[in-house]
């Protein structure tokens, strides 16, 4: 199953929340963004503080780089200001399911319309650092002897 984003919702009465988008549906899990990505990294068994250091450490990537999974690459993109303290303000999307960059929304390959908070032309930058990462980490994985 293809994720295309991960937005974060808060709640009221319950905190924070993730909306998944899928191909065709949009499911609502009541945790975190960052244990929601634990969690998907779990199951494909993937190390991201390992690959998150090799990002940073080569790309000079210093705040939210890029994540790279099995089943694609992902950008952290703000999608809203923070409502409370240590309130979730970044969605993830995924680079491959972008399918138009419009000022204030981008729209996915299913035509989901999501709002964002972040200019074009970072969003762009970013989605550049994500693919350049996902060569990145392919490269390291093929050198590995395993």
């Amino acid at each position: 199953i293809l994720i295309r984003s991960i937005i974060p919702i808060h709640v009221y009465n319950i905190g924070n929340a993730v909306k998944l988008y899928f191909n065709d549906i949009t499911t609502t899990k009541y945790y975190s963004l960052d244990c929601c990505i634990k969690k998907i990294a779990k199951s494909e068994l993937i190390d991201l503080t390992e690959t998150r250091k090799i990002i940073k450490k080569t790309l000079n990537i210093t705040k939210n780089p890029p994540i790279c999974l099995k089943n694609g690459t992902y950008c952290i993109i703000k999608v809203r200001k923070t409502i409370l303290k240590n309130d979730e303000s970044y969605g993830i999307f995924n680079i491959d399911s972008i399918q138009e960059i419009q000022t204030g929304k981008i729209i996915l390959t299913n035509f989901k319309s999501i709002t964002i908070s972040e200019s074009k032309k970072n969003i762009e930058y970013k989605i550049q650092k994500a693919r350049l990462s996902r060569l990145l980490i392919d490269d390291y994985t093929s050198k590995l002897d395993i």
